[in-house]
């Protein structure tokens, strides 16, 4: 039997998560290959960039397309604050992990591909595009 969520069906599931979840975001390195079946920051914390503070995600949205069927999960530019060079590693992407008492139980929620790109000192800020963090797609 063939079945697919309305688009309202997809909206509702990720407004009930999504906008509820008590995120942080972590700079990973570009030795880190993604993969969907790391489920908890312990997998990946290998991959942490080197002396980046984990940051709190705020302005959580999510909006409905109905043009091209999908949920759009939405967040707030974060700001990292000044990270410093680490020899030859550059910052390739973002983790947005679920808060908890330790990374065993954190929660991968979604991985954001950021331009590969080697710290200055200088401040870095993550903006998420005005498609989203994230789509749910049919």
């Amino acid at each position: 039997m063939a079945y697919f969520l309305t688009n309202r069906g997809m909206t509702r599931i990720a407004e009930v998560g999504w906008p509820n979840l008590s995120l942080l975001a972590a700079l990973m390195t570009d030795a880190y290959v993604p993969d969907r079946d790391h489920n908890v920051m312990s997998d990946i914390v290998a991959f942490e960039y080197p002396g980046s503070a984990r940051q709190t995600l705020s302005g959580l949205t999510v909006t409905q397309d109905n043009t091209t069927n999908r949920a759009v999960l939405g967040a707030g530019s974060v700001p990292f604050g000044a990270v410093a060079p680490s020899g030859l590693l550059e910052m390739a992407a973002m983790a947005v992990i679920e808060d908890g008492a330790n990374d065993g139980v954190r929660n991968v929620i979604l991985i954001v591909a950021v331009p590969s790109t080697a710290p200055t000192g200088a401040g870095v800020v993550v903006q998420f595009s005005s498609d989203g963090a994230a789509e749910l797609l049919t």
